[in-house]
């Protein structure tokens, strides 16, 4: 009776240990998937800030052509109304004061 209380017990004692086992085994793998995700987070983080980065400087240099490009027009245009002027200024203000002086 002794050795089957003894058996008893060391079975107790060993489902115990087996369970704490399991346990460790389960808290130790929850840890390794939060690192890896983690990991994982920070890696994408990064890829996506130097995309950010790198798609700002693109951008920046497309506005900075778009912006050269439209200042060309604008000078070309008043390259032209000057020379509009220029050519009929004496008509103009003719006109102009005539239309003062009545």
């Amino acid at each position: 009776m002794k050795d089957l209380v003894e058996e008893i017990l060391e079975a107790d004692r060993c489902i115990n240990e087996s369970f704490g086992s399991s346990e460790r085994l389960k808290i130790e793998s929850a840890k390794k998937i939060k690192e890896f995700y983690e990991k994982r987070r920070e890696e994408y983080l990064s890829k996506a800030r130097e995309n950010i980065r790198i798609i700002e400087k693109i951008e920046s240099i497309k506005l900075q052509n778009q912006i050269r490009e439209l200042e060309k027009k604008v000078k070309n245009s008043v390259s032209k109304m000057d020379l509009k002027f220029e050519k009929n200024k004496r008509e103009w203000t003719a006109c102009v004061i005539g239309c003062i002086v009545g």
